[in-house]
């Protein structure tokens, strides 16, 4: 057994002990956690990805305290949301990107609001992920796989660029 192996084996030992993750960061209290969820869901219409939060500070047990005491409410794996309520439409879009898998984008109308388009009004959120990736299924969320993923905007929520996003809304479902 190589040493690289002896240590992930401890370090799975110490998860299983303690129930906390090895590369967790130490415990904090109350107003730092709502702190950093404040700062991380400012451009996220209200949610926040674990991993923000844990590299903000926030650890697993953490969050757990607050999903536990009711604070914040769990959309997923990856999605933790500020308060309990239904998700805004800016949160929903940041959900289905990121429950998806990675490398996914949004795709079709989705992306052409999240570009600015006004006056349309969503029935579904589109998401188009690589065809090689993992991905999962999100309700609410229609995934297309693509053998070749379509040029993406660089700034801001992950969407297909306006003029390919143009041509997979008039495809249509």
């Amino acid at each position: 057994m190589t040493a690289n192996a002896k240590d992930k084996t401890r370090a799975n030992q110490a998860t299983a002990r303690t129930g906390l993750h090895a590369k967790d960061p130490p415990r904090v209290d109350r107003a730092t956690r709502a702190a950093a969820m404040a700062r991380l869901t400012v451009e996220h219409g209200g949610v926040a990805h674990r991993d923000a939060l844990r590299v903000a500070g926030v650890g697993r047990a953490d969050v757990r305290s607050e999903l536990a005491s009711g604070r914040w409410a769990s959309h997923g794996r990856h999605t933790v949301a500020a308060t309990t309520g239904e998700l805004s439409e800016v949160a929903s879009r940041w959900r289905a990107v990121w429950e998806v898998g990675g490398g996914s984008a949004l795709d079709g109308a989705v992306a052409l609001v999240a570009s600015g388009l006004t006056g349309y009004r969503l029935d579904r959120l589109d998401v188009s992920i690589p065809h090689a990736n993992r991905h999962r299924p999100v309700p609410g969320v229609i995934r297309h796989r693509r053998r070749q993923m379509p040029p993406t905007v660089g700034a801001g929520i992950p969407r297909v660029r306006p003029e390919w996003a143009v041509l997979h809304a008039a495809d249509g479902p």
